[in-house]
């Protein structure tokens, strides 16, 4: 088990390993530049915040060691 896990980090790189460790300005700054890509293309305001969550689930999949896929 322990060299599959070290294999995931080294392959993946996550920052963390659990969401609660991700400082709360780095999520926020996130949030927030999801939110205007979204107003960017043009998503009306009633949409936006359902895309931020799914777009979120894909960052902490990117960067938190347990929401990787394994």
């Amino acid at each position: 088990v322990a060299n599959d896990v070290a294999m995931q980090v080294a392959a993946m790189k996550p920052l963390v390993a659990h969401r609660d460790m991700l400082p709360a300005d780095v999520v926020e700054k996130e949030r927030e530049l999801q939110r205007e890509m979204a107003r960017a293309e043009g998503k009306p305001e009633n949409i936006i915040e359902k895309m931020i969550e799914g777009r979120m689930r894909l960052f902490y999949e990117q960067r938190v060691l347990v929401d990787q896929v394994f």
